[in-house]
């Protein structure tokens, strides 16, 4: 773990590798979000959750897995450097590069989120990567690179 080069305060950065194995060696337990409510006699189950010390929470594996595979095709692969951009009670806010992913804490979903710093809306596709309201807000020149990526 190392520090951002931003220098932020606990903006620590980790490699994907280095999160899957955090997550695979930490303790099994029952995510935050379902420890009131679950019942044990019930039919469904939460999904299986390890308490992560890189993200300070507890994450189900099932989102760090589909972190994973949303990050299979890009060139840094097992050495791609993430970064928590905020930690919720439900959702954990991650980075890698420009591309900005909520896991989900009680579902265990991962979701590809606008590139607008702050934004929790999800990108409208995989070519897209803002929400509808900050794709409407780009410049002229912003718009065009979208257009052609898309086409």
């Amino acid at each position: 773990m190392r520090q951002d080069a931003t220098g932020a305060a606990g903006a620590a950065v980790f490699t994907l590798g280095e999160l899957l194995a955090d997550v695979s060696t930490g303790d099994a337990v029952l995510p935050r979000a379902w420890e009131s409510q679950w019942d044990p006699r019930d039919d469904w189950n939460p999904p299986p959750s390890s308490a992560s010390a890189l993200l300070g929470t507890v994450v189900p594996h099932c989102a760090v897995l589909a972190l994973a595979g949303a990050l299979s095709a890009s060139a840094g692969g097992m050495d791609a450097e993430l970064r928590v951009e905020a930690l919720g009670p439900t959702k954990v806010l991650m980075v890698y590069q420009e591309r900005r992913f909520g896991l989900g804490l009680s579902d265990g979903a991962c979701t590809e989120l606008c590139r607008d710093p702050g934004c929790e809306g999800a990108t409208l596709d995989d070519e897209i990567p803002f929400c509808t309201l900050h794709l409407r807000s780009l410049d002229l020149y912003s718009l065009v690179e979208v257009a052609r990526s898309w086409a």
